[in-house]
């Protein structure tokens, strides 16, 4: 069975695993939080819905990802239900071939509040083999804005690159296995 996210976009997750899988934050001080996620192996759900529930409260998401093979199904919300408040959501992956990551982001500010900073920087690779298979993204980076008074931004890249191109370190003395591993992480940090 899969779930339809609409705009194309299908997951092999059934909506009763979506659900089992959502967790709900909810920031009641004015402090600084951050929250890490990653996942490098096998299929991954994970749903992150994160309330700014006081005046001076902070939050930043950063997610990793990898799916080789796989199925990578993230999304994060953060709402801003007070003013003065601020989130950053930093998702980073890397689709093998073969492997499929679906990232949902969005930051939700509703009408009257104000004083917020927001931020979404979304990055992805699909890798791409010789003979065309490839991994597969599917990002959606939202922002769900009612107030006037706030400063929020969201930008997204998605980048293909051939799988040769990621073992050019083994030109170096670098065997296929250290140059794979040196170009995921100088990419996923």
């Amino acid at each position: 069975m899969s779930t339809n996210y609409g705009l194309k976009i299908n997951t092999n997750f059934s909506e009763a695993e979506i659900a089992k899988k959502t967790k709900v934050i909810n920031i009641d001080v004015a402090e600084h939080y951050e929250f890490r996620e990653e996942n490098f192996a096998n299929d991954f759900l994970s749903h992150t819905v994160i309330n700014l529930n006081v005046e001076g409260a902070s939050v930043e998401f950063v997610g990793r990802y990898k799916a080789n093979k796989s199925l990578c199904d993230v999304s994060c919300i953060i709402n801003h239900n007070a003013n003065n408040t601020k989130s950053k959501i930093n998702i980073r992956g890397i689709a093998e071939i073969e492997g499929k990551i679906i990232s949902r982001s969005n930051i939700i500010v509703p009408e009257n509040i104000k004083g917020i900073e927001g931020e979404e920087k979304v990055k992805f690779i699909f890798v791409i083999d010789e003979d065309g298979k490839a991994g597969e993204v599917d990002a959606i980076p939202n922002l769900d804005i009612s107030s006037h008074e706030v400063r929020v931004s969201h930008a997204m890249s998605i980048s293909k690159i051939k799988k040769a191109d990621i073992f050019y370190a083994g030109l170096h003395s670098l065997s296929e296995k250290e140059s794979e591993k040196l170009f995921e992480e100088s990419f996923l940090n």
